[in-house]
């Protein structure tokens, strides 16, 4: 059944058989080629196991598959960031900020922008976006020490600035509270 197989491409790829797993994948695109999952689950083999081009290419029909999807659009920038290249990397940021409306407290997004800005050689942003994470993740200790460093490269008054303080806000309303 089209369900064992799913399970099977699964099984596969997670004890490292891509071949198999792939082989799979692949029959059941061939057989529901409007199924966006089956490309999902082909593009995260294929990133996970380093054939990034391969999955930007199957990550590409998912996203057109399902355009407004943040969840892809996370993914589908992870492995643009992945690419290591600067127009790649742009277009990351542009998806992930598209996703950030939809998915605002997903802490891989916030990751993934500190790492995108990084390379993009923005620092108080990737810094911001570092703190965020932090945040999400519950260290706000972490945080604050991110807000700290990015402040001191941010431009006063600039949006970044504005929601550094907001964040920091935030942590500091919280802990009052304790």
């Amino acid at each position: 059944s089209d369900q064992i197989n799913y399970a099977l491409a699964i099984a596969n790829y997670k004890l490292f058989n891509l071949d198999k797993g792939n082989e799979l994948t692949n029959a059941l695109i061939n057989k529901y080629p409007t199924n966006p999952y089956f490309y999902e689950l082909k593009a995260q083999m294929l990133r996970e196991n380093g054939f990034l081009k391969k999955s930007l290419e199957n990550y590409l029909i998912v996203n057109k598959l399902l355009p407004n999807d943040p969840l892809i659009q996370i993914e589908l920038s992870h492995t643009l960031i992945n690419l290591d290249n600067t127009k790649a990397n742009k277009k990351a940021i542009k998806i992930l900020l598209k996703a950030k409306e939809l998915e605002p407290d997903n802490n891989k997004l916030w990751y993934l922008l500190s790492v995108a800005w990084g390379k993009n050689s923005e620092i108080g942003k990737s810094r911001y976006a570092s703190a965020n994470s932090s945040y999400l993740k519950g260290d706000d200790a972490m945080a604050l020490s991110f807000i700290k460093r990015a402040k001191k490269i941010v431009l006063r008054g600039s949006d970044t600035w504005k929601e550094l303080i907001n964040l920091e806000s935030k942590i500091n309303t919280k802990n009052k509270r304790w």
